[in-house]
């Protein structure tokens, strides 16, 4: 009675037509009203007794007892596919606002894990990014699988497979919500239409992404699957590729930061500036610091080895003995004990998880909540450890091979914030032909 009066009651009528066609279906793993109430009281009971915070366990139970409201109103009977339904709804993402949304989500996996494995598998990570591929409709579905097998079978990395999927993904999430059901149903004006539809941060993700829906709709071509040839040239670019000013962190945040370390002394603080120190004072990426592992460190040679996870290459870094000190007092004061996994930086409450990037950047936000370059992500502290390496007159072949690049090329951009010796190498205006006529141009 609570969520019908304040109108948070999450109703088929909330659902998109094929999602409240799917949910109605009936799935070969499935449990009963009743088994699904006595499940969620063990895993409620379950999370209790692992010692989940009392906030996080009463966000868990909020969310089961709605699903489970959802169920009973309809008569349906539990199956992991329905969960994924009300999930992704857009009644529950306003019901489940921001970080609630999130837990909603644990929630469900958790219970989708009681019900398949019999074990909530709480140190379990939930998987991320393709969930949604396998609602799609059969048709729309299977090219997109046998699609990306064949991109696979050209030796290209996972991560560019992956892209191809997750842009493809948005095309075809369109498509369903044009209630179309058949790549032989695209014309060129729902191209046209998607292409204003679907929004991007930047001309370069909306050229990219309408590059990878090109090579697809030649694909489907090639096979058949449509007749028209020229619908991939329907996708044209948002805008020429443009050169991005490089940004580092000033000299007056980099004291900040220095501050902040100087006086850390909360679990939280001390994992913020061990990640921290990693990146202003190693350059390395936000990515590779949260997948470091304890047996990456070598304390007696003052070295960090690990497998990069942009190029997947494996290198070895000199570590700086601020690097050294701060995951040393990160280790002893901060990390939890007796836990199994060999993750340098975990989660510091039960259940230990490993963690994701944007941890980095939370931390960069924590100690520069002001900061002046709003939206360059963690990234900045890469950046800013080869400018200033570059202005101290280090080599770039050796501050290439020190943030694990291949080529010197990529240190291009940042030669552009050497003011100092650019200053000594400024060109004649008489040689290029441009006089001066009383001090003007």
């Amino acid at each position: 009675m609570y969520a019908l009066e304040t109108d948070t009651f999450i109703g088929l009528s909330s659902l998109d037509f094929s999602d409240q066609e799917a949910a109605k279906k009936n799935y070969p793993l499935h449990i009963s009203h009743k088994t699904y109430h006595q499940t969620i009281d063990k895993l409620i009971a379950d999370c209790m007794k692992i010692r989940y915070a009392p906030p996080y366990v009463r966000k868990i139970r909020k969310t089961l007892r709605y699903f489970e409201l959802f169920l009973d109103y309809y008569e349906l009977d539990y199956s992991p596919e329905i969960g994924s339904i009300w999930l992704n709804s857009q009644k529950t993402k306003e019901v489940f606002s921001d970080r609630s949304w999130a837990v909603a989500g644990r929630a469900l996996f958790l219970l989708k894990n009681y019900v398949t494995i019999k074990n909530a598998g709480f140190s379990t990570t939930q998987p991320h990014g393709l969930s949604g591929i396998y609602d799609l409709p059969t048709a729309l579905k299977d090219p997109l699988i046998t699609f990306a097998k064949e991109r696979s079978k050209e030796k290209l990395d996972d991560d560019t497979v992956k892209n191809d999927i997750y842009s493809i993904l948005r095309f075809c999430r369109f498509l369903v919500l044009k209630r179309c059901s058949s790549y032989h149903e695209v014309s060129s004006d729902m191209l046209l239409e998607f292409n204003l539809y679907d929004h991007h941060r930047s001309s370069e993700g909306k050229n990219a992404c309408n590059c990878r829906i090109r090579r697809f709709l030649r694909y489907l071509y090639q096979e058949k699957i449509i007749d028209d040839p020229s619908l991939s040239q329907v996708l044209g670019y948002a805008a020429m590729k443009s050169e991005k000013i490089i940004t580092i962190l000033t000299s007056g945040e980099i004291v900040e930061i220095k501050n902040y370390i100087s006086e850390a002394k909360t679990p939280l603080q001390l994992r913020d500036s061990a990640m921290m120190l990693l990146g202003t004072e190693m350059g390395i990426r936000g990515c590779d610091i949260v997948r470091l592992k304890i047996s990456d460190i070598n304390f007696k040679k003052k070295a960090i080895s690990f497998v990069q996870d942009k190029t997947n290459v494996e290198i070895q870094l000199a570590m700086p003995d601020s690097v050294g000190n701060a995951i040393y007092r990160y280790l002893k004061l901060a990390r939890p004990r007796n836990i199994e996994s060999d993750f340098l930086f975990v989660s510091l409450h039960v259940p230990y998880r490993s963690l994701t990037r944007n941890v980095c950047y939370r931390a960069l936000k924590k100690m520069l909540p002001e900061m002046g370059n709003c939206g360059s992500g963690f990234h900045i502290t890469r950046r800013t450890f080869s400018t200033y390496k570059l202005r101290e007159g280090i080599a770039p072949e050796r501050i290439s091979s020190a943030i694990g690049q291949r080529d010197v090329k990529s240190l291009t951009p940042y030669l552009s914030l050497d003011d100092e010796r650019l200053s000594k190498c400024p060109l004649s205006l008489a040689d290029l032909g441009i006089p001066m006529k009383g001090g003007f141009l």
